[in-house]
């Protein structure tokens, strides 16, 4: 026989996405999905500048365009 236990959980939920870059708030499409945007989540080595750091941001679509167009070898 088997005895079941109710127990409630909480699961995270993303409301809201800023762009790192500009501070503007990403929109979501009509499907209730985030607007397509670059997140990048890195850690840093131990023999790096930034040593164990962890460094996470988001960037909307302008904004990717613009530092593509400010690099000096292109995607």
């Amino acid at each position: 026989m088997k005895n079941f236990k109710q127990v409630k959980t909480f699961e995270n939920k993303l409301e809201k996405i800023f762009c790192n870059m500009c501070g503007h708030e990403i929109p979501k499409n009509k499907f209730g999905y985030f607007d397509d945007y670059l997140s990048i989540d890195k850690i840093w080595s131990y023999d790096s500048k930034f040593d164990g750091l962890n460094h996470s941001f988001d960037i909307c679509q302008d904004c990717i365009e613009k530092l593509i167009c400010e690099m000096k070898i292109k995607p």
